[in-house]
């Protein structure tokens, strides 16, 4: 490298590590909200990478970064798709929620802004995208992780916009010989300038996001999972089709829609499945096992499930139609043998479906189904009935124990294992201590959806259990799986559709989407996985006591104050552009206008002015401001009007009286006022007349 070049490194260098570490504080606020370890490193090694290319390359690095946001942008629109490699860009727990969406898609934007740093003034573009990140997943957010990850980004901001000023002022001047040293003296000085403006603003931050979170505790969600429950329902069930390989609970309240989801013609009721997850976090579940098997072919358009020839139970055969959402699960009884497509639905959609099975017993499609999806399923029912289950074997194999009992969090075994020994005491068989557990949480435990979110750093089943006691359906089927662990019977966590309601007319079950439903499932050898859900024997009601119990007034307040600042916030907008375009005077001086109340005179001067905009319409004159009333009256008359003797006489009186009352010795009064108000709505309409005749 030359010496010229060297030179150039040094003086722009700070600047480069300053956009690299405000991208990676802005990345940093998005991905510790998410666990997604991969897709974090990707994207922090691509920030990097960006950075090092801008620096090394020069302009020749802005291609990649084009590349980088055509794959981002392209990959938007294919991100629910079964692509290899996709979950490194839109990751399922993103794709679960709208905000995260297209908060990821500005993090890619700013990977590809980083490639484009060989111009120095190209260094605005990623901060932006980065602000466009904290606004997204910030305003839910307000905690210290983001916090701090908001401040480091404010630093890199002031000391990149000084910085950079800096350098465009030296390009105008000679160089010298010590350039190296004296701009890293400059990077120093900027470096404190900004640590001194972000302890300010920590301190601001502090005070408001603490008013805030008082007036509504519940309104910022922790660092642990940012969409709030009822959102990730929505998503994970009606949006990404149910086949998520996480689910999260304890998010806080849960208000789905009432529209109808599926539309079920079935022989019996059940619990209509489509996922299943075995590996506990502490804040909710995800799969362990990957990937899909083949059906075989059979007779009829039918497509049989492999190892399901010995299964016990009764036979249900169901016709499922999928009524207000898309889905890529093909939600049925547990557990499905034989599926096929119906006419009815090649009618309707033109598609024609490949069924697939996973490792959890649950069927899917290969792509996203669309609305009119229409499927035949036949499962075979597990019995449930007590003597069957009590009789069946403890003898789990290995792999069994490992997967569904021992799987644990350290906090929930330390916390839950003595209530659990308690409660399943001198009970012999699996069924009987699932059964006292059961029979636990449904008189314990409340069901609502109106329960705050489990606070950070606890785990969901233990506070659920000891402390918070009220939630959804998502942490009573956490709870009963997680105790059914300590309890040494393997479980795990199924999601899917509550059986619904049925239409007799139709001879159909139809659950609508706030049916989305989980539940756990408890393991029997010789039987199967068998459904376990629990009923619990009070709901809370949504009466005033139940509303202040549970801080929803606070809730309301928060929402009330939120609303208000998202409209000081646009009002904000609106001002600055219009400083923008018109300039700042303009506004100040319309801004001190509205501030004070005019007095009597410029009441006076605002009448004439009224009627002075109406009148050179009429007259077809040009509106030049600085004619005094007797111009103004000369040029109305030069215009045409006042032909008449009478309508000319009061135009001239009304002239003079102006100049008596505005310009006078003595202040006129509030009547005066109304007076020449009245008579200039007079003379409008006599200029009016006027030329109407005149052009007859």
């Amino acid at each position: 490298m030359e010496a010229e070049e060297q030179e150039d490194l040094m003086r722009t260098g700070p600047l480069l590590l300053a956009v690299l570490v405000a991208c990676t504080a802005a990345a940093s606020g998005m991905t510790t909200l998410l666990a997604e370890p991969q897709f974090e490193f990707a994207l922090h090694l691509m920030i990097f990478v960006g950075v090092l290319a801008s620096a090394l390359l020069g302009r020749f690095s802005t291609f990649i970064g084009l590349g980088v946001i055509a794959v981002a942008v392209a990959a938007l629109t294919q991100r629910i798709a079964p692509i290899p490699g996709m979950e490194l860009i839109y990751p399922p727990e993103v794709v679960a929620d709208e905000d995260l969406t297209w908060a990821t898609l500005w993090a890619w934007l700013m990977v590809g802004f980083c490639f484009m740093l060989g111009r120095r003034r190209n260094a605005l573009f990623p901060l932006v995208a980065g602000l466009a990140i904290f606004g997204l997943v910030g305003t839910v957010n307000l905690n210290v992780i983001m916090l701090v990850s908001f401040a480091v980004f404010v630093f890199a901001v002031v000391f990149i916009w000084g910085y950079e000023h800096l350098l465009n002022l030296a390009d105008e001047l000679p160089r010298t010989g010590d350039g190296p040293t004296q701009w890293l003296g400059i990077a120093r000085t900027q470096a404190l300038a900004g640590s001194l403006l972000v302890a300010v603003l920590l301190a601001v931050g502090l005070v408001v996001g603490s008013g805030l979170y008082f007036a509504g505790p519940r309104l910022f969600i922790n660092p642990g999972g940012m969409a709030r429950y009822a959102q990730y329902l929505q998503r994970n069930l009606l949006t990404y089709g149910g086949v998520l390989d996480s689910f999260s609970v304890g998010r806080g309240e849960v208000n789905l829609s009432s529209a109808p989801a599926i539309r079920v013609a079935a022989d019996r009721p059940a619990l209509w499945r489509g996922a299943a997850y075995d590996f506990y976090t502490g804040s909710g579940w995800r799969r362990q096992l990957e990937g899909t098997d083949d059906l075989v072919r059979g007779d009829n358009g039918w497509w049989i499930v492999p190892g399901t020839e010995d299964l016990v139970g009764e036979e249900n055969v169901q016709v499922v139609t999928l009524e207000g959402m898309d889905a890529r699960a093909m939600y049925a009884a547990p557990r499905p043998v034989r599926v096929r497509m119906t006419d009815a639905s090649y009618e309707r959609t033109r598609v024609n479906v490949t069924p697939t099975v996973d490792a959890y017993q649950t069927l899917r499609a290969e792509f996203m189904m669309g609305e009119g999806t229409q499927f035949e399923v036949v499962s075979i029912m597990p019995p449930t009935d007590a003597a069957t289950l009590r009789a069946t074997s403890t003898d789990y194999p290995d792999w069994m124990v490992e997967s569904y009992i021992e799987q644990m969090q350290v906090q929930a075994e330390v916390e839950l294992e003595e209530l659990v020994e308690e409660i399943v005491a001198d009970l012999e068989t699996p069924y009987d201590r699932a059964q006292a557990l059961r029979d636990f949480l449904s008189g314990t435990c409340i069901y609502t959806t109106r329960a705050p979110a489990v606070p950070y750093g606890e785990d969901a089943a233990a506070y659920f259990v000891e402390e918070g006691r009220r939630g959804a359906c998502g942490l009573f089927a956490t709870s009963m799986a997680v105790m059914a662990r300590l309890a040494g019977i393997p479980a795990r966590v199924a999601t899917g559709f509550q059986t619904g309601v049925y239409d007799p007319e139709a001879g159909e079950y139809v659950p609508l989407q706030r049916d989305a439903h989980a539940w756990a499932e408890i393991y029997f050898p010789g039987i199967g996985w068998v459904p376990w859900d629990i009923s619990a024997e009070e709901a809370e009601d949504d009466g005033l006591f139940a509303f202040l119990r549970d801080g929803e007034w606070r809730r309301e307040i928060g929402g009330i104050v939120s609303t208000l600042g998202n409209m000081l916030m646009i009002v904000l907008a609106i001002a600055a552009l219009i400083s923008a375009v018109l300039g700042p005077r303009v506004l100040l001086r319309w801004m001190r206008g509205r501030a004070r109340r005019r007095n009597v005179r410029e009441r006076m001067g605002a009448a004439f002015e009224w009627f002075r905009r109406r009148a050179v319409k009429i007259a077809d004159v040009p509106a030049e401001r600085w004619r005094t009333p007797a111009e103004m009256q000369a040029a109305l008359i030069e215009g045409g009007l006042g032909e008449s003797p009478e309508t000319r006489e009061r135009l001239e009186e009304f002239t003079r009286r102006f100049y008596d009352h505005r310009y006078g010795r003595q202040e006129p009064s509030e009547e005066e006022v109304g007076r020449v108000k009245a008579d200039a709505r007079e003379l409008l309409n006599s200029l009016r007349g006027e030329k109407k005749s005149r052009k007859r």
